[in-house]
């Protein structure tokens, strides 16, 4: 049954705090593997804004004003910034082995609760 899984419990007496008893329990609670991901994003660390800018002067932005559709429009426009950012920001792929939920948990702190 479910009561395997407690490890104990038990009251005890809360006198000079309060006219209740304090109830306790450990559970023991199977902690779920992290199971690795897969994640794939642009890397923007050298990102040179200056080649960008002179390489996407250089694009063939008439292709937007010569067609009327405005859904092509849009198509060319993404089309046009995808072809710059995967030559000055190309998308890598990254296996993510540790959970990462607790961020405001920096190397100080850890330090010091060892």
């Amino acid at each position: 049954g479910k009561d395997e899984n407690v490890l104990f419990s038990g009251c005890c007496d809360a006198s000079g705090i309060s006219d209740h008893h304090f109830t306790y329990m450990a559970y023991n609670i199977k902690k779920e593997k992290f199971k690795p991901q897969i994640v794939k994003s642009r890397v923007f660390k050298n990102f040179d804004f200056k080649a960008f800018s002179e390489y996407t002067e250089k694009l063939n932005w008439e292709s937007i004003i010569s067609v009327s559709n405005i859904n092509t429009k849009v198509t060319i426009l993404e089309n046009l910034i995808k072809q710059a950012l995967d030559i000055f920001a190309p998308f890598k792929t990254f296996t993510i082995r540790k959970p990462g939920g607790t961020p405001w948990i920096t190397d100080e702190i850890k330090e010091k609760m060892s």
